[in-house]
């Protein structure tokens, strides 16, 4: 986890706090971690376990959310809907 959030502070995760779905911390507890692939794609972010990546983030976004309706086989996501 502590690694994850590092990587969203080295590469400056470009939206703002009060966007609470897609905080670093959030997207860092979903999987993610901070992979900005190209400059018009600064929010793109990826999954440790399944390697999904996810860009485009809006502000009424949910990190958990998003990671499951992409990343249905993640055995992170499915580890989550057993609990």
């Amino acid at each position: 986890l502590e690694g994850r959030l590092a990587s969203f502070k080295k590469n400056k995760w470009p939206h703002p706090k009060h966007w609470q779905g897609v905080t670093p911390q959030t997207l860092s507890q979903a999987g993610f971690y901070a992979r900005p692939l190209l400059p018009d794609s600064p929010d793109n972010v990826a999954c440790v376990y399944c390697r999904k990546n996810l860009d485009g983030w809006e502000a009424t976004d949910e990190a958990w959310t998003e990671h499951v309706k992409h990343g249905a086989t993640c055995p992170l996501v499915r580890v989550a809907e057993q609990d």
